[in-house]
This record gives structure tokens, C-alpha cells and sequence, in this order.
């Protein structure tokens, strides 16, 4: 159960962001935390994700520039949700919500049936707030 071992090891307490990607169709979610003296963002990632997986990705553009934030969708994969989590592990409780400022998406429900097979024993939902 790695997605249950990688929740487990977050600190709950501090603020944690999530990105879902499908990469050659197959569905993967990233968390971490997103700490105050050290912020994360959603591109970063994706980014990260995508270099494990050695998948080549275009750069957003930005004032004529290329950015090192890949775009939201490429050859072999595609960012389908990213936003926050709130994470209970004593109750074994995950609620995903928000929406990623840069990329203007939040959490993805059809693949909450998929996250909720990967994690039998806890409470997943989406929250709309």
C-alpha cells in the first residue's frame, strides 16, 4: 500500500498539497506537505513526478518567456486535479479540496473510486468548500 505508506508519512499538521496526474493512462496522486518557510506548488510536483517518470513536458508560457512549470497536459500525460488536503491519520480520514491557483483545477472525482481502492480501510471524500 504505497499510497498509504506516503500519507503516513506527512505531518498533519502542516498544510499539504496534492496533485493527481495521468501518465500514460494511469492514475497517480502526490501529497506533500507544503511547509511556511519552505512553500511547494502544485507545478512543482508535477514537475517532480514527471522527472521520476522520465516524461519530457513543454514549459508553461509566460510573458513570451518559457517557464520551468510544465503545462497542465502533454504527450504522455495529463494533470486531471490538484488542490489541499486534510489529513486525519488516527481516524484514517482524507478530505481533498481547493483548487490550484496556477493550474485552476481542484480534485478530481472520477478518480476518487480508484484512490478509495488504494486506501480500503479509510475515509476519502471531496469536499466542495
Amino acid at each position: 500500500m504505497a499510497l498509504e505508506e506516503d500519507l503516513m508519512s506527512l505531518d498533519e499538521r502542516e498544510p499539504i498539497d496534492f496533485v493527481q496526474v495521468c501518465i500514460e493512462n494511469n492514475h497517480s496522486i502526490i501529497f506533500e506537505n507544503c511547509l511556511m518557510d519552505k512553500p511547494i506548488y502544485h507545478w512543482q510536483l508535477l514537475k517532480k513526478k514527471l522527472d521520476e517518470q522520465n516524461i519530457s513536458y513543454q514549459g508553461t508560457e509566460e510573458d513570451g518567456r518559457i517557464q520551468n512549470s510544465p503545462k497542465s497536459k502533454g504527450k504522455n500525460y495529463e494533470l486531471v486535479g490538484a488542490g489541499g488536503a486534510l489529513l486525519r491519520k488516527d481516524k484514517k480520514h482524507l478530505r481533498l479540496s481547493g483548487e490550484s491557483s496556477g493550474y485552476k483545477i481542484g480534485p478530481n472525482e472520477e478518480y476518487l473510486d480508484q484512490i478509495k481502492k488504494e486506501l480500503p480501510e479509510w475515509k476519502v471524500e471531496i469536499s466542495k468548500q
